[in-house]
């Protein structure tokens, strides 16, 4: 949820960057500034999400994940956190 809001420095962050960053650019900096309001409206909501779970009150059903799970989600995670602190290297790989 952090890297969907855009929270430096994870990869959401930096891809929402490049695409600002592009489209000032090209000179379209209108475009630039709704994606920064949209940015911000998102990011509310992500973070709200987000609040939602780690309150104390709320009761959060436990889920069972296999190991097979474990794995891939630590697998996704390890990519979100690596995109986001080494990007160049990540897109390097991807080229």
């Amino acid at each position: 949820m952090l890297s969907f809001a855009g929270i430096p420095p994870l990869a959401g962050f930096f891809g929402k960057y490049f695409i600002i960053f592009s489209a000032v650019k090209a000179g379209d900096t209108w475009l630039a500034v709704i994606a920064i309001l949209t940015s911000v409206v998102a990011a509310y909501n992500y973070l709200r999400i987000s609040a939602y779970v780690v309150n104390d009150n709320n009761s959060i059903p436990v889920l069972k994940i296999t190991t097979r799970y474990r794995i891939f989600i630590i697998l996704c995670i390890a990519l979100i956190i690596g995109g986001g602190i080494l990007p160049d290297q990540l897109f390097g790989l991807l080229h």
